[in-house]
């Protein structure tokens, strides 16, 4: 009987890895927390495009052609006209202004987003703007 006591003793160390699921809880929940909205994004949007501008006031012009179109998880789509395929790529590449723009969402939001594009269909670049 002794035997199978000192059994359990080896499980007992892996008890103090609870303070340690602690911890996992909240990166996992910093993780977790971008489940923000498009409503939210499109919220701080303009906030967004002023700190892209203060940066890089050339990607902030190819990024005001783009709209938050829908967030999956932690990623952000953004719809851009059919016509900007170069200068979608100029804004989601990683050798582009991806990260930049990222760093930029993820302060205005305190999130961890990452963004991907679309050529979505023809509008009025003006007509957004209406509302």
């Amino acid at each position: 009987a002794p035997a199978q006591a000192a059994n359990p003793q080896p499980s007992s160390p892996p008890a103090p890895a609870s303070p340690s699921a602690t911890n996992s809880e909240q990166s996992s929940r910093g993780v977790a927390a971008p489940s923000i909205s498009l409503e939210q994004i499109q919220g701080k949007w303009e906030e967004i495009l002023q700190r892209v501008e203060l940066k890089n006031a050339g990607a902030a012009v190819i990024l005001r052609d783009a709209i938050p179109h829908h967030v999956q998880g932690n990623k952000l789509f953004l719809d851009f006209p059919p016509d900007d395929a170069m200068m979608m790529d100029t804004i989601i590449s990683p050798v582009g202004y991806k990260t930049m723009v990222e760093n930029a969402i993820n302060l205005s939001l305190r999130a961890n987003i990452s963004i991907e594009g679309f050529l979505g269909e023809a509008r009025d670049v003006g007509a957004r703007h209406d509302s």
